[in-house]
């Protein structure tokens, strides 16, 4: 059997991610302004129960630090106090990868998020004590900084934000990152087209995904 044995699909199935300009700059009223997501978890998931992450503090230096040299936004699973609601990232859920794909840069405890960030090439700092292997590679191909120190986080803020060619950079090392990577959604579409034969196929020979590369 080989990849164009596939049965045929509906386009929706094989449709790749493809990030709508959003102009966040624009959107929100500033021009030329860099744009900062927050990302904060409810800390209320079993794999949460222990660690920490932007602590209130830290939180509101960030804001004040930057709250007129960039835009500023905060997607948050727990409800958001008075003082940071102006901030909250109203959009549509579908939008959400959009959003991401259009930022300057992501600060944020979730690692989903994180991950996202880092493939899209977007400049990223996860901050959790929670560890993570993919977190670990995406640290390893520089697209993440896994910071916990309040200090070092608000310098790497800085040096992504005002450093020249830095969206250049991550883009770069994010293709670089992707080429030795195979094609999830091509695979994943063989795979159920032409299951139960592609679970044999997988079993008896596991580089057969090195096809959807």
């Amino acid at each position: 059997m080989s990849i164009t044995e596939t049965v045929p699909l509906p386009a929706f199935v094989t449709r790749r991610f493809n990030p709508e300009n959003l102009e966040l700059s624009k959107d929100w009223g500033v021009s030329s302004k860099p744009v900062i997501l927050i990302r904060l978890v409810s800390w209320s998931a079993s794999h949460d129960v222990g660690h920490k992450g932007l602590n209130k503090n830290l939180l509101k230096r960030i804001i004040e630090t930057y709250d007129k040299r960039a835009i500023i936004l905060i997607s948050s699973e727990k409800d958001l106090d008075d003082e940071f609601l102006q901030y909250k990232l109203n959009i549509q859920p579908h939008k959400i990868h959009d959003v991401l794909a259009n930022l300057t840069l992501y600060v944020g405890e979730g690692a989903t998020m994180a991950s996202e960030c880092a493939v899209l090439g977007v400049p990223t700092i996860y901050v959790n004590t929670l560890q993570a292997g993919t977190i670990n590679e995406f640290e390893h191909a520089d697209l993440l900084y896994h910071l916990l120190d309040e200090a070092s986080i608000l310098k790497k803020i800085e040096e992504i934000l005002f450093t020249e060619n830095t969206q250049q950079i991550f883009k770069s090392r994010a293709s670089t990152f992707l080429k030795d990577k195979i094609d999830v959604t091509s695979f994943l579409v063989w795979f159920v087209a032409n299951y139960p034969e592609s679970v044999q196929i997988m079993k008896t020979t596991p580089t057969y995904q090195n096809n959807f590369k």
